[in-house]
């Protein structure tokens, strides 16, 4: 696990500020391959605030999920509201749509491509 969850924070809201996204592994760590489900646990921040309380959001949910059994920390921007989820990382798309559809997701994330892939 990254000691410093400041730099992950850091580093999720820059390459969600380039890519509207990002997987950081719970080491920091990009994600370059596998498929990406949520449903395990959940934030909602709102995007458009002052950078410090942003990121002391950001830091608080990070704190949360890193107690949760899970693969990595999933941000996404969707228009102003920022998404930050405990994800779970599958290398078989089969195993990922079964827990993304046992969750309730309505897509999953192909991190190599970098895809949605809808259910």
């Amino acid at each position: 696990m990254m000691n410093n969850l400041k730099e992950l924070v850091q580093k999720g809201l820059g390459l969600t500020a380039a890519n509207d996204g990002a997987t950081l592994l719970k080491n920091g760590k990009e994600a370059t391959r596998g498929f990406a489900v949520g449903g395990i646990h959940e934030v909602k921040l709102r995007y458009q605030q002052d950078t410090e309380t942003l990121e002391r959001s950001v830091l608080e949910s990070l704190e949360d999920i890193q107690t949760i059994d899970c693969d990595a920390y999933g941000f996404w921007l969707d228009a102003e509201t920022l998404y930050i989820d405990a994800v779970r990382i599958y290398q078989d798309v089969t195993e990922a749509l079964a827990f993304a559809a046992k969750n309730d997701e309505i897509a999953i994330f192909c991190i190599h491509t970098q895809d949605e892939i809808r259910l």
